[in-house]
């Protein structure tokens, strides 16, 4: 019967005092080591994927208590390669475990290297990360639910190649603006819904599918359509702040998506081709959402003649700024004085 009663406190135990899901600890990060070839990046413990519903369903945690703390803080720079002890060579570091930095209350940034092919789910979910660089990392997919609930205004810098962005990927983050690479062709469901700071959507060029509500309840106030989208679904709805849609195609019907902009702004104004000005104003499709369509000729309001990756940027010395910066002034070639 002690044993008996033994075993069973033992395996309560178990249950409770979370296990360790790390092999080395190197620099102040924690890393398995897989198949003895490459590192992943993890945390202290193992701790679960979020997981997520439809709209306004928010994504939970399946396990509510967490006995001990991701303790990742301050600037972190993952490396490409580390030395272990009892390993000839370096080992590269290549994935993200889910979750790895999720939950973290100190983070601060987190810049990925070039070796990175994979991250987990739910990697910086819930955490107070500010910035996000995986500008180098070799990213095809980022998986859902990756800055979920991230509270501080992140910046995040994604990488060339990426071509799809999974479901919730940056739900309800602070987010105040992105570039889509040219490479991205999906952006799944739910990705940047609720981020309700976002004011800006940069490239995207390829994009040939939005999930549902990808762009729900935003700060958008101009959204620009390229001509390779094909189907967005109600991906603009809700948008209140919305004044103007850019639309580059020239066919009208080239495009699944009623409901797009449903209760979105009902003064918000459609750019269109001049050539397809009348084959807008009588298709269904549009005509159900915009009451004001014009001719790009009209001429665009400045804030939304052009894509601002189209914008060349100079210092107040005159000199090309190749790179601009958040936060800084500069002088546009449109002979415009700007906040960047």
């Amino acid at each position: 019967m002690k044993k008996r009663i033994l075993s069973a406190l033992t395996a309560a135990a178990a249950t409770i005092v979370p296990a360790s899901a790390f092999d080395v600890k190197i620099d102040n990060i924690y890393y398995n080591i897989i198949n003895g070839e490459y590192l992943e990046v993890t945390a202290i413990t193992d701790y679960p994927a979020y997981s997520g519903d439809q709209l306004d369903v928010a994504p939970i945690n399946p396990t509510a208590s967490q006995t001990t703390p991701n303790d990742y803080s301050g600037d972190i720079v993952i490396p490409d390669s580390v030395t272990v002890d009892g390993y000839e060579k370096k080992l590269p570091v290549k994935t993200i475990r889910t979750s790895a930095f999720a939950n973290t209350t100190e983070l601060i940034s987190v810049t990925l290297p070039e070796t990175i092919t994979r991250i987990g789910s739910s990697v910086f979910a819930h955490s107070s990360i500010k910035k996000l660089d995986m500008s180098k990392a070799k990213l095809q997919y980022i998986p859902s639910w990756t800055c979920y609930r991230c509270t501080e205004a992140v910046d995040v810098t994604m990488p060339d190649g990426l071509e799809d962005i999974g479901e919730g990927a940056f739900m309800q983050s602070n987010i105040t603006e992105i570039t889509i690479p040219e490479s991205t062709e999906y952006i799944g469901n739910q990705a940047f819904m609720l981020c309700h700071k976002i004011t800006a959507v940069h490239g995207g060029r390829n994009v040939t599918k939005y999930g549902y509500y990808c762009f729900s309840k935003t700060s958008l106030s101009t959204v620009v359509i390229h001509e390779a989208l094909r189907d967005m679904s109600n991906a603009f709805t809700l948008n209140i702040n919305l004044k103007n849609v850019i639309c580059h195609k020239s066919d009208p019907d080239d495009f699944d998506g009623y409901f797009s902009f449903h209760n979105s702004n009902p003064n918000c104004t459609l750019w269109v081709p001049d050539e397809s000005l009348e084959l807008y104003k009588a298709s269904s499709q549009w005509t159900s959402f915009f009451k004001d369509i014009r001719p790009m000729s009209q001429g665009l309001p400045q804030a939304a003649a052009s894509d601002p990756e189209d914008i060349r940027y100079f210092d107040m010395n005159g000199r090309q700024v190749p790179d601009p910066k958040p936060g800084h002034v500069y002088i546009t070639d449109r002979h415009k004085k700007i906040l960047y």
